[in-house]
């Protein structure tokens, strides 16, 4: 999706094999399966067949957001093209057995949802990707509340307060900030996630961290995770933020196609965060990528989904995102490289993604996931 954000006139997307020479391959085809291994017997990743989430056949179904609580498993994604369009009517898919089936399928206004939280244990809160200008100081955002685990969705219109002043995207309503991909509840009782986009004077992207205390309907900026114009095509977009081992909150974060990926720290709960750099211990030519993904498994590994070329993962065996390797291939065919990864059972993950964006004309459009086994030795 860069992101449906682009040069500041424009909100748009457009826009294992193992690197370490110190490491052995040793690779091994089985059909539909990867297996990988290292010399030092670290980590072993199976990568099993695709299979069909959503068929789209020529509608469109791209740009995935994936969520799991407890095993039921959400799928929000694009219904409409990748541009600026207001109040889309997207479609979610959920599965209630970790992914093995998906009878329901949702679609209602502004249930495109970037992430779910659990509030408490009858409660799910979700907010939509796309937050309207209200004025120069606030954008009007969307988020849905459900009471029977996901089944169905209540809309709720709130409010994000800003720091300094953002302006109204040409072409649209939108705000020229939008929510993306993480959401987390915090010790002290609130909400906290990522947004991106552009205050009034930003040149290129910036990626923020915003606080709701009250439930999701009111936000403020606690700080400004990265911006530096002179950094990538688009600078800091496209942010996602996952807790780590050791304690510390993990930013990976696009800064533009055919451009590393980057990524910074923070140690206090979000309030500063570390100058970003490229993802240590693997060759920058090798994580060019849009929209990141992370989930921190229950073996410790740090596992980062990304795509464009294709989708690759890479892993961080002390789970803190101090060496990234073991880089291996997800998916070949035609897709935008964005995908969503989370847990679904004891270190197997489930991986989605998209067949065919809308820029690529593809024959039909397709909504797909995998199951990852990722084993610790």
């Amino acid at each position: 999706m860069n992101a449906f954000l682009p040069k500041p006139e424009k909100l748009k997307r457009n826009t294992s094999v193992f690197h370490s020479l110190s490491l052995l391959f040793a690779i091994l085809f089985l059909p539909g399966v990867l297996q990988a291994q290292t010399k030092e017997d670290k980590i072993i990743v199976t990568v099993g067949p695709a299979f069909t989430i959503e068929k789209g056949g020529r509608s469109l179904r791209q740009f995935p957001f994936l969520e799991v609580v407890d095993k039921k498993v959400f799928v929000s994604f694009s219904q409409h093209s990748d541009d600026y369009n207001d109040h889309t009517e997207d479609g979610m898919r959920i599965s209630g057995n970790s992914g093995f089936s998906w009878p329901d399928y949702i679609n209602q206004p502004d249930l495109y949802l970037t992430s779910i939280v659990e509030l408490n244990k009858t409660t799910l809160l979700g907010v939509n990707y796309v937050a309207y200008f209200k004025d120069s100081m606030h954008a009007e955002m969307h988020y849905s509340k459900s009471l029977d685990k996901g089944k169905t969705w209540k809309p709720y219109t709130g409010t994000v307060t800003f720091p300094k002043k953002i302006r109204k995207m040409d072409k649209s309503t939108w705000s020229s900030m939008v929510f993306h991909r993480t959401l987390m509840l915090m010790p002290d009782g609130s909400i906290q996630g990522t947004m991106y986009g552009y205050y009034a004077s930003d040149t290129k992207y910036r990626s923020i961290w915003v606080k709701s205390a009250d439930g999701g309907a009111n936000w403020t900026v606690v700080s400004t995770i990265a911006y530096n114009p002179l950094i990538g095509l688009e600078s800091f977009c496209e942010p996602v933020v996952k807790r780590c081992m050791d304690g510390s909150l993990l930013c990976v974060m696009r800064v533009g196609s055919n451009n590393p990926l980057y990524q910074c720290r923070s140690k206090d709960d979000g309030l500063t965060w570390s100058t970003p750099v490229t993802l240590p211990g693997i060759d920058t030519t090798s994580t060019y990528s849009v929209d990141p993904d992370l989930c921190l498994l229950s073996n410790g590994v740090l596992v980062l989904s990304y795509g464009r070329p294709n989708c690759r993962m890479l892993f961080s065996i002390d789970g803190n995102g101090n060496k990234w390797e073991n880089l291996i291939s997800t998916y070949t065919d035609k897709t935008s490289g964005y995908t969503g990864i989370r847990e679904v059972a004891p270190n197997k993950l489930l991986l989605v993604g998209d067949k065919g964006p809308n820029w690529l004309s593809p024959e039909s459009y397709e909504i797909w996931g995998k199951y990852i086994d990722v084993l610790k030795r």
